[in-house]
């Protein structure tokens, strides 16, 4: 079983470790088909496992060639976190030009409401001026 480090100067969030955990998880499945029954083979799993580390800790990638037929190839993606919950009180702003959105690559709801954001409405006044349900407008913002 490969440890990740936990210290601040490796991959810190446990978040951010899990879907590594997952994906070692199946490659060991995969390596215990054969190559770790093999005593040959077995010798070369502790210098993998280290590079494998060392390479994820300085890139956020890593790319190791097993054998002739077998590669690893692993990469570290940040994960999103969920987008607050919009309430009715909150005025939405833009945070870059609004003259840089193309309308027709939005939802019908969003094209209908963006006239309405300017950095003074609330929520709930962007709703009623724009004439949609408000649990529709809450949505719209906040994703």
């Amino acid at each position: 079983m490969m440890m990740l480090s936990s210290d601040c100067q490796t991959i810190t969030s446990k978040a951010c470790r899990q879907p590594v955990h997952i994906t070692q998880g199946r490659l060991n499945d995969g390596l215990e088909s054969g190559f770790i029954s093999n005593e040959e083979s077995k010798q070369k799993l502790l210098p993998i496992m280290s590079t494998l580390l060392e390479e994820l800790n300085a890139t956020g990638a890593c790319t190791l060639p097993i054998d002739e037929s077998n590669t690893i190839n692993l990469k570290l993606i940040e994960q999103s976190r969920d987008p607050l919950t919009v309430q009715e009180y909150n005025v939405p702003v833009f945070t870059q030009c609004k003259d840089h959105f193309i309308k027709s690559q939005w939802d019908l709801t969003t094209q209908q409401i963006l006239a309405y954001i300017d950095g003074f409405r609330h929520i709930q006044k962007i709703s009623a001026e724009a004439d949609v349900e408000l649990n529709l407008v809450r949505i719209a913002v906040q994703n």
